[in-house]
């Protein structure tokens, strides 16, 4: 089993590279909004904790300041991965990729 030293090594690698995308392609920006969006509407009220604060995040600050969070190695960057809105933006091969490392640093 993973330890979650390893698990969050891995988020934010994960985390890392998400944010590299969203700077080459801006698009994609629309994607946590719409997967908070459709988990605030299959979950309804009240917004999880965690939710409710990457909504006020992507709301209130910067592209440039989300992508420090998203880059940040610090404790609350840590704790806002482990509910993160940008599922969808890694590929299934990107996040095999990422993750392999972490799983063959544990064997």
């Amino acid at each position: 089993m993973a330890s979650q030293e390893q698990l969050d090594k891995s988020k934010l690698a994960m985390s890392q590279v998400i944010a590299d995308k969203l700077e080459k392609d801006p698009e994609l920006w629309t994607i946590p909004m719409e997967n908070l969006k459709r988990w605030m509407k299959l979950w309804g009220e009240p917004v999880a904790p965690p939710h409710l604060e990457w909504l006020t995040l992507l709301q209130e600050r910067s592209k440039e300041e989300i992508l420090q969070i998203l880059r940040s190695p610090d404790q609350k960057a840590n704790q806002l991965r482990q509910s993160s809105p940008f599922s969808g933006i890694l590929t299934e091969k990107e996040r095999i990729e990422i993750i392999t490392p972490y799983i063959k640093e544990r064997l």
